[in-house]
């Protein structure tokens, strides 16, 4: 008896004990799972790249499947509704596809130049931010133009990849269109203003300075752009 009481004064005289034990303990399966701690700055990226790979590849695909699944029915029925959802599904895919491989080639342009940018934890359509103050000229202008790549990537895997012999599929390349010239009436005036020798910073409150009449110019093009190629197009 006077051994357990011993023993047992002895534990609750030391919970640190256990206690500093448990915390150990989880710190070694996190650790070996590759959890917990302080990241660095790299390690961040690295992680997040992954989650926001994953979520831009499920968005894709799934608009894929939309497109797919309306351009198969358009095809094989003949019907004026399935043309009609086939359109609807080509400027929701074509709208994604270009906006993700656009973005991604921002992000390889950025990554190839060495440039430093940090992903963002939670998923989002720009899912990093570029250091516009500690990157170079040089860097900021490959990141800005590998944009531009991205969107002649859409541009040729449309052009031949799919036969252009539907309403439908003709509405995905006229898209494609739409959308270069949207993102070129946005991008191409700061890439300019950067070419010339002005900072990056300079370069982007001299062209967006203007307020949000850049972005409705931008779109008001890019639509018009979109509509004039489906129709010299069908």
């Amino acid at each position: 008896m006077a051994i357990e009481s011993a023993t047992s004064d002895a534990s609750a005289e030391n919970p640190a004990d256990d206690s500093a034990a448990e915390n150990q303990g989880t710190a070694d399966i996190e650790s070996a799972f590759g959890m917990g701690g302080e990241l660095t700055h790299e390690q961040a990226n690295a992680r997040y790249i992954k989650l926001q790979a994953g979520y831009h590849g499920f968005a894709l695909i799934a608009a894929l499947a939309l497109w797919g699944a309306a351009d198969s029915w358009a095809l094989i029925s003949n019907l004026a509704l399935a043309g009609v959802f086939a359109i609807i599904a080509s400027i929701a895919f074509g709208i994604a596809m270009a906006h993700i491989l656009h973005e991604w080639s921002h992000f390889f342009g950025a990554h190839l130049s060495g440039a430093r940018y940090t992903v963002k934890e939670k998923p989002a359509f720009l899912f990093f931010d570029f250091d516009y103050e500690q990157n170079t000229r040089k860097q900021f202008l490959s990141m800005s133009m590998g944009g531009t790549v991205g969107n002649l990537i859409f541009l040729a895997l449309v052009l031949f990849c799919i036969p252009l012999d539907s309403a439908g599929r003709t509405m995905l390349l006229a898209v494609g269109i739409g959308m270069m010239v949207y993102v070129s009436v946005i991008e191409f005036p700061v890439i300019r203003l950067a070419s010339g020798g002005k900072t990056a910073m300079e370069a982007l409150i001299e062209h967006f300075g203007k307020g949000p009449a850049i972005l409705n110019m931008a779109t008001m093009y890019g639509v018009l752009a979109a509509l004039i190629s489906w129709f010299l197009l069908s």
